[in-house]
């Protein structure tokens, strides 16, 4: 299956809550009031897929301390993509969520270029999520995979499931000039080579 079959596929999967982990859950980080805006080719083209959460609440929610803190972060990391999509939506920027998703089908090598792709997601946009075809998804491959910072989906094989194989829904709040890119990257190169 090629990259365009596998997108298809993915988006189809997430509209219809096929995606799911360990627990027979949908993905951790979709709640089941949130509306799901999917972008092709986003910020750039730098991710295959960028998918935005809409968390929409019906009265002003009061959020819990760690919650307040988070939605502070997010907006003073990414306050432009924020505010245009809150623009378009009509929401309040607090309650939008980013997720840059890069795909992997069985024609894609896994090779270096996956921990610059993981890094340019946690800059951009706090975290990264990597889809894999049902040839990536074996054991080797799965050994080195589970140490990136990236929530890890492989594709089943049948219709439009997948299933969760790693998870990592933490936000990095940290901005590019505090992290130290080369030596994160370097790392990452060595875990899969």
């Amino acid at each position: 299956m090629n990259e365009l079959e596998l997108k298809d596929l993915f988006v189809s999967s997430i509209e219809s809550g096929h995606i799911i982990d360990s627990k027979n859950r949908n993905l951790p980080f979709i709640k089941p009031d949130s509306e799901i805006r999917i972008k092709s080719e986003g910020y750039f083209g730098q991710s295959d897929l960028v998918i935005a959460i809409l968390q929409r609440a019906k009265d002003s929610k009061t959020y819990h301390n760690s919650e307040q803190t988070e939605a502070y972060y997010e907006i003073l990391m990414r306050l432009g993509q924020l505010t245009e999509v809150g623009r378009t939506e009509k929401c309040r920027i607090d309650t939008i969520s980013f997720y840059p998703v890069e795909l992997k089908s069985n024609c894609d090598v896994l090779d270096g270029r996956i921990p610059n792709q993981i890094m340019n997601g946690i800059l951009t946009f706090g975290r990264s999520i990597i889809v894999l075809d049902k040839k990536h998804v074996n054991r080797a491959s799965l050994k080195f995979l589970r140490l990136l910072p990236a929530t890890i989906i492989g594709y089943s094989g049948t219709k439009d499931h997948f299933n969760v194989l790693s998870v990592f829904d933490r936000d990095v709040h940290t901005g590019m000039f505090n992290l130290s890119k080369r030596r994160l990257t370097k790392t990452m190169i060595d875990m899969v080579l």
